[in-house]
């Protein structure tokens, strides 16, 4: 799993041995409540009464899902919303607009990734994720084998930090919103020469940029702002912003600025 050279099977059998999956979520959860206002914002009766220790059910819109993590580099993020936009994992719904994962907060580090997300709107449960969460309805105190829950989990690595696939990502978010926090070898040694092609290949961009590129992906023919030293990249992942949807649940923009992943 560390090395990307070595070719790794899609699931993992693993150990089985006694855990707290109580202690787990909540520790993981309360941690992405640093990563993001969300949770205290919409559901702080769900957090007071994580921190008390309480039986309690993740609400409804919700879900936790737990994988191995692929690698050495590790990334932490707040709410982000992120989907293929080509290649062979890119996938659409029935209305034609891309699906991928749409985060509250997501950890990934070896040996283990989590992703919190927005139920229905995510992939990672089509990919193999294990949905765990139901382990906040356990009490801190209890005791249960690994089994009980699963006896393998998927492979798997941030799309950003995946060789090959961080060419086709695409993020959405707000910079004042959404923490990042990244590194390329967790053990602080030399980072994978792969992985850190994909570190490098970033860049960011303006709404304003944003909405010119959608332009011309929409149009019949190249306008004439296809002159501008941007578009003639090779290839932009664009990364926009993204407010937290309202009580009606609404979408909207947030910020001046994007954050805009490109392979150059």
């Amino acid at each position: 799993m560390k090395d990307w050279r070595i070719a790794c099977p899609p699931k993992i059998e693993v150990p089985d041995g006694a855990f707290n999956p109580g202690k787990v979520i909540r520790s993981i959860l309360l941690g992405m409540c640093a990563l993001t206002p969300f949770m205290q914002q919409y559901h702080s009766d769900f957090v007071k009464k994580l921190m008390s220790g309480e039986s309690v059910a993740l609400p409804g819109d919700l879900k936790l899902y737990l994988a191995l993590a692929r690698g050495m580099s590790a990334r932490v993020n707040g709410t982000v919303a992120g989907f293929y936009i080509g290649g062979p994992k890119q996938k659409r719904g029935v209305d034609g607009l891309p699906r991928g994962i749409n985060a509250v907060a997501s950890v990934y580090f070896p040996p283990l990734a989590w992703e919190l997300v927005h139920d229905g709107t995510s992939i990672v449960g089509e990919d193999g994720w294990v949905d765990v969460s139901e382990w906040s309805e356990r009490a801190p105190c209890e005791t249960h084998q690994v089994s009980e829950f699963f006896t393998e989990l998927p492979v798997v690595a941030h799309p950003q930090h995946t060789p090959g696939d961080h060419e086709y990502w695409i993020e959405l978010f707000a910079n004042d919103l959404a923490p990042f926090s990244e590194c390329m070898n967790i053990l602080n040694q030399n980072p994978d020469p792969l992985t850190r092609r994909a570190f490098e290949e970033k860049a960011t961009i303006s709404v304003e940029e944003l909405e010119q590129l959608t332009s011309i992906f929409r149009a019949d023919h190249v306008p004439a702002c296809a002159d501008s030293d941007w578009i003639r990249r090779p290839w932009i992942r664009c990364a926009s912003t993204i407010d937290y949807p309202t009580q009606s649940g609404d979408v909207g923009v947030h910020g001046p600025e994007l954050s805009v992943l490109s392979s150059q």
